[in-house]
């Protein structure tokens, strides 16, 4: 594996406390697209977190640590999971739950636990206790800080991230999901790496002006 010299997203969080939200949405493009490809070869990553995430000297995200990966399609079909993997904070309730659940669906899940991360410097679920950390993830549902601005756009993608299992965003839904169409402060031009840009004559969803939104309306 090629030297990672930028060391994990965890530290650059711990440094940095949080991203500018034009820098969080490049690194968290570079997830999707390396979800993209374990999902579309039939597998999934089962351990998503920031510390499985390392910066090159490019500050390309590279995902490592694939010890939990398991196979996840058959002939397109579903391979549920039965064990419980990774970390507490980045599982989706259905794992919490030990039932047998989609590992894929986990994924998404645990990419946004991620994403919130990057944008607020924290945990979006911190609670220690298995109980309450799955009835916090249920009821309460996430929290965003009043003190850090963010888009409505990607707010709005964090709900649906964070949604229970027969809700949650799909794959297909994530590609048109606004926020990786409107434009950023201090975006240059080539950095949209994911989604790729739609075939000739399918459209994309419009570009949209930035909206910010004081947390505390």
């Amino acid at each position: 594996m090629r030297y990672a010299e930028h060391g994990t997203l965890l530290s650059l969080i711990r440094k940095q406390g949080h991203l500018p939200e034009v820098r969080a949405r490049r690194y968290y493009r570079q997830l999707l697209a390396a979800l993209e490809y374990i999902h579309t070869a039939g597998y999934a990553h089962r351990d998503i977190k920031l510390e499985n995430m390392v910066l090159d000297g490019n500050d390309r995200l590279k995902l490592i640590d694939f010890g939990f990966a398991c196979r996840a399609r058959d002939a397109d079909a579903p391979v549920l999971s039965k064990t419980f993997c990774g970390s507490h904070a980045y599982a989706s309730p259905e794992l919490l739950q030990f039932k047998p659940y989609d590992p894929v669906h986990a994924d998404i899940w645990a990419s946004g636990v991620v994403l919130y991360s990057l944008l607020y410097g924290r945990l979006p679920f911190s609670n220690e206790k298995q109980v309450n950390l799955l009835l916090q993830k249920i009821n309460r549902g996430v929290i965003f800080p009043s003190n850090i601005t963010v888009t409505r756009e990607v707010q709005c993608l964090l709900k649906q991230l964070f949604l229970p299992v027969a809700k949650r965003i799909t794959w297909p839904e994530l590609g048109r999901s606004l926020w990786f169409f409107i434009e950023l402060e201090e975006e240059s031009p080539g950095q949209a790496e994911w989604p790729q840009p739609a075939p000739e004559g399918v459209a994309e969803p419009s570009a949209a002006k930035r909206s910010k939104v004081d947390n505390k309306a």
